[in-house]
């Protein structure tokens, strides 16, 4: 099965009213375990290490370099958890459509485009900006700009969540996720700016239609502000459910939602 993983979890940390732990069920396991640390470069009493060294006993990691880390896919075996948790308020519901602000939607929900996140890259340089599949295995411009053909990944797996339950994501994810976005999405304004029209000709391809070329759709499809998060049909034919749960293809799915009452 070939799928989508786009694994840069964040490590945070501070005083909120709810805490939403995130947990991961990996495909490939064999990432070292990083411990983000606060502070300057530098500062008293920190060291950090760099990537040769970064098992070492007691070392300091800063997530933000986890780019350096070499790269350990290719050993990587099916099956595992990662016990990471995510401490962020999360305080609407999980509707990554409708949500206001989300903390948790990079983490389970996914989009056609990402960021080119991978071993050997920075993030901030030019190369770790560029725009590479996602849930589309590709896509392609025509008619002077004004097309937009999306391929849809083959043998991508939601979560096995009920009632979901691990299915195979296909074109009726994408076509009512699209559909929810345009008409209901926070965002949707970027969307209905841009796009005129979107058709679905087979079960592999989506097409947008634009009102006129748009340069930088390369470089605002992987944000979430302007990017969209590819739901199962399921919820988003029940929106009422969507808001209770959170069910995508990213490799954390949610475990443990306490409610914390500091009153």
């Amino acid at each position: 099965m070939e799928t989508t993983r786009s694994w840069l979890p964040d490590y945070r940390s501070g005083a909120i009213t709810r805490r939403t732990f995130l947990k991961a069920t990996v495909a490939g396991a064999g990432a070292a375990a990083l411990i983000a640390c606060g502070g300057d470069d530098g500062g008293p009493g920190i060291q950090f290490q760099d990537a040769a060294s970064v098992r070492e006993p007691g070392a300091v990691w800063r997530s933000q370099d986890s780019w350096t880390l070499a790269d350990e896919t290719g050993a990587a075996v099916s099956g595992g958890t990662y016990p990471g948790s995510v401490d962020e308020a999360q305080d609407e519901h999980w509707d990554p459509v409708t949500v206001s602000s989300s903390t948790y939607r990079r983490h389970i929900y996914e989009q056609l485009m990402q960021r080119n996140s991978r071993p050997g890259i920075d993030p901030a340089s030019q190369e770790g900006q560029y725009a590479i599949g996602g849930l589309a295995e590709s896509w392609e411009f025509a008619d002077g700009g004004l097309t937009v053909t999306f391929t849809l990944r083959p043998n991508v797996k939601f979560q096995n969540i009920a009632p979901v339950n691990g299915r195979v994501m296909d074109m009726d994810d994408w076509r009512t996720s699209t559909q929810r976005n345009a008409q209901e999405g926070t965002y949707r304004s970027f969307f209905n700016d841009i796009v005129d029209s979107v058709q679905y000709p087979d079960r592999t391809h989506m097409v947008l239609r634009l009102k006129a070329p748009y340069a930088p759709l390369n470089e605002v499809l992987p944000l979430y502000t302007w990017g969209w998060a590819i739901m199962p049909k399921e919820l988003n034919t029940d929106v009422d459910l969507a808001k209770q749960i959170a069910i995508g293809t990213g490799f954390k799915q949610t475990g443990q939602v306490p409610t914390v009452d500091h009153a």
